[in-house]
């Protein structure tokens, strides 16, 4: 018998084929958690435009005592980052925007007005004066582009209009409408390598606008004349730019820009009366967007870069569902939608690709009208009104892909009103309520696995021969092997015998080719694959000898036979005793196996074997 080699159960378990270990289960016993309060007792802090920066969440907050100031929350603790307006007053940081591996935001120090600010992980400085003096000059829509952060804001001599900001100093990007009064930039959107906007020129009214790093123009007067066309809720899909506009002959329809051209899609409402698409969101490859027909009231639509077409009558007649709060979850399409029936306005909604259909009627008496959505831990986040407490309990629910629950109602009395739900470190953040410490910041934990079952399936750790020949023996150690059904090698099965919890014995089926091979255990749990097991040496057709010895004849014994075989000796003569009883016979093959029956096992047998009469081995035996 060969030496025993290990086969380590790291490397084994690796090697599972087909449901020996499932995933772990989850253990959802998350709940909500109040993260600090941080204007202490029943005031609110109000904890607004949750941002994600350098591994920590900073947001705007009241502790009442040093005003709204920007704040920071580390995964420990919440402090203020900075107490830009010294005392009691707001320096009321907004538009959060990460740019450059520093935090730029609007706020007002109480001397420079509402300006632009930066903040290093360190420390927060005003990045420029716009408007010098104490007056304001309101930066807002702050958008990165082109390695450089544009802005909308105003310096008291051009009126408001695009300005950029390259990490040093920040200039006008171009005086559009001339003189003090404003352009008003908006909807700031990087689309092929340019920025878009809306914006006024006054000449030809609020228009599509772009910059290209050198230029802004006009990109078209999609209404002529002075009166605005108010392209708006830019969105890029299909390499295209999509928004709403006016032409003031069409209404307010959906439109397309390709580069060259911007065109109407289609006049859903038609004649001068608006469809007002809004809400456009990417999914399926395809555009869906609300709107109004003027015939099914305002209904969820889709546009595949050819037609828009009306998804859905979910409220028949034209009263119109209003779908609101257009979300991509779990490769569908979610959203709040009324299909007027009696329990079921203002419910979550689903539509799969073929169909809209209701999830859950959350408020039977009513609409819970879910919003604040955000998908967290493969799961659906929204605020919705289960209508307890007479109707005024907007809290946090999710949507696990079948069933939608309530997460927990911290505030029983009135409502907790979650909002700015924002995902950091594993946890879900946002602003709620809870009848006691204010409005506040709170957190939800991803539920930790639940740890898994032990494994309780064979595993093969021992073989007594890693490079067997056809016809050998191989026994297989390891823990509660007696669960294995069956062995195969390359698809052959191999016969299995003294099997008991610890071992198995197989015999090295005919037929295998020479080289490394599989070994597949299979039992009622399903297969096991052990890769690189066992190495063929030769193939040999015959049943299973006890071990091959460098002599050209053997004996062993095998499921309560005594076998002798004869290799090399064709036509001779074999001669052999068994326990003293004789037998004789001619060789015919080149190989040859002779086989007798035993009483019992466990019997040591003495075995004399004879090749032409001159004695070739003498051996004992023990019955198997």
């Amino acid at each position: 018998m060969k030496t025993l080699r290990r086969l380590s159960i790291a490397a084994l378990l690796t090697l599972l084929t087909t449901n020996l270990v499932g995933p772990p289960a989850w253990a959802e016993t998350s709940s909500p958690q109040l993260v600090q309060d941080i204007n202490s007792g029943f005031a609110d802090s109000s904890p607004f435009s949750l941002t994600v920066f350098n591994d920590k969440l900073y947001f705007s907050a009241n502790d009442g005592t040093n005003g709204q100031e920007l704040w920071v929350y580390d995964g420990t603790n919440a402090t203020m980052a900075q107490d830009i307006r010294s005392g009691s007053a707001n320096s009321s940081p907004s538009s959060l925007t990460v740019f450059n591996d520093e935090l730029y935001f609007s706020a007002n120090d109480g001397t420079n007005g509402q300006e632009l600010w930066v903040y290093d992980g360190t420390n927060a400085t005003m990045a420029q004066d716009i408007r010098s003096g104490s007056a304001n000059s309101s930066p807002s829509s702050l958008t990165v582009f082109n390695d450089e952060l544009y802005f909308s804001a105003n310096d008291g001599t051009n009126g408001r209009e695009l300005w950029v900001y390259d990490g040093t100093n920040a200039t006008m990007v171009q005086d559009i409408r001339s003189g003090s009064n404003s352009s008003d930039p908006y909807s700031l959107t990087v689309f092929n390598d340019k920025l878009y906007f809306g914006a006024t020129d006054r000449t030809n009214g609020q228009e599509l606008w772009v910059y290209d790093g050198t230029n802004a123009t006009l990109v078209q007067d999609i209404r002529s004349g002075s009166d605005p066309s108010n392209p708006n809720s830019l969105t890029v899909f299909n390499d295209k730019l999509h928004f709403k506009a006016n032409d003031g002959t069409n209404g307010t329809e959906l439109w397309v820009y390709d580069g060259t051209n911007a065109t109407m899609v289609q006049d859903i409402n038609s004649g001068s009366t608006s469809s007002s698409p809004f809400l456009l969101t990417v999914f399926n490859d395809k555009l869906y967007f609300s709107a109004d027909d003027g015939t099914n009231g305002t209904e969820l639509w889709v546009y595949d870069g050819t037609s828009a077409t009306l998804v859905q009558d979910i409220r028949s007649g034209s009263g119109g569902s209003g779908p609101e709060h257009l979300i991509v979850f779990n490769s569908k399409l979610y959203f709040g939608a009324d299909d007027g029936t009696g329990g079921s306005n203002g419910e979550l909604w689903v539509y799969d690709g073929t169909n809209a259909t209701m999830v859950q009627d959350i408020n039977i008496a009513g609409g819970s009208y879910p919003n604040k959505m955000a998908v967290f831990n493969e799961k659906l986040y929204f605020a919705a009104d289960d209508g307890a407490n007479g109707g005024d309990n907007e809290e946090l629910w999710v949507y696990d892909g079948t069933i939608a629950t309530l997460v927990q109602d911290i505030s029983p009395s009135a409502g907790s009103y979650p909002s700015d739900l924002t995902v950091f470190n594993n946890k879900l953040f946002y602003s709620a309520e809870d009848g006691v410490n204010g409005q506040e910041l709170w957190s939800l934990a991803a539920p930790a696995p639940a740890a898994p079952a032990p494994y309780s399936r064979p595993i093969p750790t021992n073989y007594s021969d890693k490079t067997p020949s056809i016809g050998d023996e191989v026994i297989i150690s390891g823990l509660r092997l007696n669960l294995v059904t069956s062995c195969t090698i390359d698809g052959v099965t191999a016969v299995m015998s003294n099997q008991s919890a610890d071992s198995f014995t197989i015999v090295m089926p005919e037929g295998l080719e020479p080289g490394l091979k599989d070994l597949v255990m299979t039992g009622p749990a399903g297969k096991l694959t052990a890769q690189g097991a066992l190495t063929i040496q030769e193939s040999i057709p015959e049943i299973i000898i006890e071990a091959a010895v460098p002599s050209k004849v053997n004996a062993g014994s095998f499921s309560g036979y005594v076998a002798v075989y004869a290799k090399g000796h064709k036509g001779k003569t074999l001669t052999w005793k068994i326990a003293g009883k004789w037998f004789k016979t001619t060789i015919t093959s080149d190989y040859q196996v002779f086989q007798r029956g035993t009483i019992a096992v466990g019997l040591d047998v003495f075995v004399d074997l004879y090749i032409d009469g001159e004695k070739q081995l003498t051996k004992t035996i023990t019955t198997r």
